[in-house]
């Protein structure tokens, strides 16, 4: 019997894998065909919005998932049905607050008017679909995880690269985020279907357990917020930093070749964080500290075996890519992509650290 489920679980794993891995192969691709199909200074307002969906989605996810998380992957169906009513209800007070954020950045010249629309709506669309992905991951479910991940970054990239070929459409940044928040919206309502068994209420008390809950969720959360704002903040600083100084072709310059380099946190974080992170947060709530560590072992020894041979590939292929491209910008400017390559190593040996803050 442990045989099957093992056997089921390896067939999870590779299914999993094999989805996220065509996700991310999929922004690889995007980023191959904006650059070589569109100037740098398009790449550059790209390359802003990219940023500002970022900083966005960690400013509306408040962080709750470090708090919630954790009971997610060791509580029974009702619990987890309350746990994630309350999160979803909770974040629309973030999706209120955005708005008038989101107005005065627009304000300060930094992008176009009329996109303004788009991003708001892809802000809410895109920060449910990496929620659902979470519940999903954390209640044991990688295969129907993956398959929200795949569509959230896949389908619209598909469509926009057909669409844009065959010469339907023009590739222009108002198609690229019309696409965009279309399938973003579709994404996201495909995942509320998928998780709507935990959206029912089922008991009276439910909105009693919300109310008492929330504001406590929040108060505990807001240590990581405050750090994980920052953080992207610090991450997404320097683009617009680099508009305000040189313009925005050379963010375009920095945001491809950085976006080259960042596929290695999808591949490593796909291929092993999303897997061994649920397990090692319930191990320790259901078998103790020593069972935590030795998941956790396991997670680091991994996550480093995935981040070596990634950067060797990446090493490889990266001048064969840049040629295909054809600009001399970004040929000149290859040292950022290993700058960056170097850095997002870095950033995935943080999570060893990272790992203990769920427990």
């Amino acid at each position: 019997m442990q045989d099957i489920k093992d056997s089921i679980n390896f067939y999870e794993r590779i299914i999993s894998v094999i989805l996220r891995l065509f996700g991310a192969l999929a922004k690889f691709v995007f980023f191959l065909y904006i650059a070589k199909n569109l100037n740098t200074s398009e790449v550059g307002e790209i390359g802003i919005i990219f940023s500002i969906i970022l900083i966005g989605i960690v400013f509306i996810g408040a962080e709750l998932h470090y708090i919630n998380s954790r009971d997610i992957a060791s509580s029974n169906f009702e619990e987890i049905s309350k746990i994630i009513v309350m999160q979803l209800k909770s974040h629309i007070i973030f999706y209120l607050l955005t708005l008038p954020i989101l107005f005065f950045l627009f304000k300060s010249n930094i992008l176009n008017d009329r996109y303004f629309v788009y991003i708001y709506f892809l802000l809410i669309s895109e920060h449910i679909t990496q929620e659902i992905a979470r519940f999903l991951q954390f209640t044991f479910k990688p295969v129907l995880a993956s398959f929200i991940i795949f569509l959230r970054n896949a389908l619209w990239i598909i469509v926009i690269i057909l669409v844009t070929t065959f010469q339907i459409i023009e590739l222009n940044i108002f198609n690229i985020l019309g696409v965009w928040v279309t399938f973003s919206t579709f994404t996201a309502a495909i995942g509320l279907f998928l998780i709507r068994e935990y959206l029912i209420l089922h008991k009276n008390d439910h909105a009693n357990f919300l109310y008492k809950n929330m504001i406590s969720i929040l108060k505990k959360a807001f240590p990581f917020f405050i750090t994980a704002l920052f953080f992207i903040i610090s991450q997404n600083l320097d683009r617009f930093v680099l508009n305000k100084i040189m313009g925005i072709s050379s963010v375009g310059i920095f945001f491809f070749l950085s976006s080259l380099a960042s596929v290695l946190i999808l591949v490593v974080t796909y291929g092993v964080n999303v897997f061994y992170a649920p397990h090692a947060i319930s191990s320790f709530k259901n078998s103790g500290y020593e069972s935590y560590i030795t998941i956790k072992k396991t997670f680091i020894r991994q996550t480093i075996i995935f981040s070596l041979i990634g950067i060797i590939v990446a090493s490889i292929i990266i001048n064969p890519v840049l040629l295909f491209v054809g600009q001399d910008e970004y040929i000149e400017n290859t040292y950022i992509f290993y700058l960056m390559l170097l850095s997002n190593f870095i950033l995935l040996c943080s999570d060893f650290f990272n790992l203990d803050m769920y427990v």
